[in-house]
């Protein structure tokens, strides 16, 4: 199933993002996406929100994994921006948190991992930056994600 929806500002950007961390199952994967400055740290700080985080968090470019704790979930926030390819993220150790039973894996600049899925609980985000704002693509093979598919669709109808 797939969702395209438009978004005009950063501010609906993170108040997608907080639709998608409060609707999340876990354990949870998601893909992001996009050319530099499309907006996948913006709608990671939403779903973060949506999760609970209180602060506000930032992309790990330079730390690579960043991990966050709410309640009895993990948060993995990863950034592959700096990694060559697969080999340098499975040296992450990416498969021992990916599907625990608690945890919700983001991977900013998932294209680095050159089309391997490390989950079945899969959500794929392309975010394509536009003159006037950005559309995502967002889309799962699992059934895990089809009611907050249709919520994001829902979102969309009401928003723009």
């Amino acid at each position: 199933m797939e969702v395209k929806v438009f978004l005009d500002k950063e501010k609906k950007t993170i108040e997608l993002g907080k639709l998608i961390g409060k609707k999340l199952n876990k354990p949870s994967l998601i893909y992001l996406v996009g050319d530099l400055g499309a907006g996948k740290t913006y709608l990671s700080k939403g779903i973060a929100k949506g999760l609970g985080i209180k602060n506000e968090i930032t992309s790990p470019t330079f730390t690579l994994i960043n991990e966050h704790k709410v309640d009895n979930t993990k948060i993995y926030h990863l950034d592959l921006y700096r990694l060559s390819g697969l080999n340098e993220v499975l040296d992450l150790g990416i498969e021992d948190f990916v599907d625990s039973p608690d945890s919700i894996v983001l991977i900013e600049w998932a294209d680095k991992l050159n089309g391997t899925k490390f989950s079945k609980n899969l959500l794929e985000i392309e975010i394509l930056h536009e003159k006037q704002g950005r559309t995502l693509v967002i889309s799962s093979n699992s059934e895990l994600y089809y009611n907050l598919l249709e919520d994001i669709k829902n979102f969309a109808n009401t928003r723009n």
